[in-house]
């Protein structure tokens, strides 16, 4: 783990190190204040479509199937709320990512994760990006294992 970040740079991966994703500021989530609320379905296709991954419709295809599926897992009453943040987030790690040119690029995660953020992280390994999460909270392990997410293999470290 000590040399991880070094070995990954080396190798041409193209790295995003997250230790906490924040909520988006005005600026950021302003395009999207125009979608209205009005149905659940409807609201999460408008979003959907404002996806949109440079140059590689096939990652977007794959990038708003995996938004709408967080979402309806998500559910609630904030739905709202939760696609603006899914949305800013998806468009600041994937606008300046080249999926021609690199190897598929990396997130490292450290730290606490959220289960929106974990819908995040897995939206993002649906449309490329290998993940990699590290927590020193074994806590965390019940939001991993309650998170229905089936692609996810956890790896405990020893002690």
């Amino acid at each position: 783990l000590f040399t991880l970040k070094e070995d990954l740079t080396n190798k041409h991966k193209q790295l995003i190190f997250l230790e906490k994703l924040s909520k988006p500021s005005y600026g950021e989530a302003e395009e999207y204040y125009s979608i209205q609320k009005t149905n659940n379905d409807t609201m999460i296709s408008n979003f959907a479509s404002k996806i949109s991954i440079k140059d590689n419709m096939g990652r977007t295809v794959l990038t708003q199937k995996a938004f709408i599926n967080a979402l309806r897992a998500v559910g609630g009453t904030n739905m709202y709320n939760t696609a603006v943040q899914l949305s800013v987030w998806i468009k600041k790690f994937t606008s300046n990512i080249d999926f021609y040119k690199n190897d598929l690029p990396v997130i490292l995660y450290f730290g606490l994760v959220t289960p929106l953020e974990l819908q995040f992280l897995n939206i993002m390994s649906q449309t490329g990006f290998d993940i990699l999460y590290f927590s020193p909270d074994k806590s965390v392990l019940n939001v991993l294992n309650s998170s229905g997410l089936g692609n996810i293999q956890i790896i405990e470290l020893a002690d």
